[in-house]
């Protein structure tokens, strides 16, 4: 499943809106609608605050990449994210 997939999913797992789910994460509701199809993929900042906001990993939420791949993001990621996150 894709990202956009697994975010409705869980959103709607949780009972909420693109709205709601767009205020907790502090962007707008388009932005949710674009994750959902598939038009936009997400921050790794964003990635975070789903994984944090659902309390799930964030592999839960992407595509199964293979382990290169993954470290060399999980690297990126590392170095660039969010001091919050």
């Amino acid at each position: 499943m894709s990202f956009g997939e697994n975010l409705k999913f869980y959103r709607e797992q949780h009972h909420l809106s693109q709205r709601e789910l767009a205020k907790e994460l502090g962007c707008s509701h388009s932005l949710i609608a674009m994750y959902e199809s598939s038009d936009r993929k997400p921050s790794f900042d964003l990635l975070c605050k789903v994984g944090w906001f659902f309390k799930t990993p964030i592999s839960a939420f992407v595509d199964q990449l293979n382990e290169d791949e993954m470290k060399r993001r999980v690297v990126y990621a590392w170095e660039n994210a969010d001091p919050v996150y």
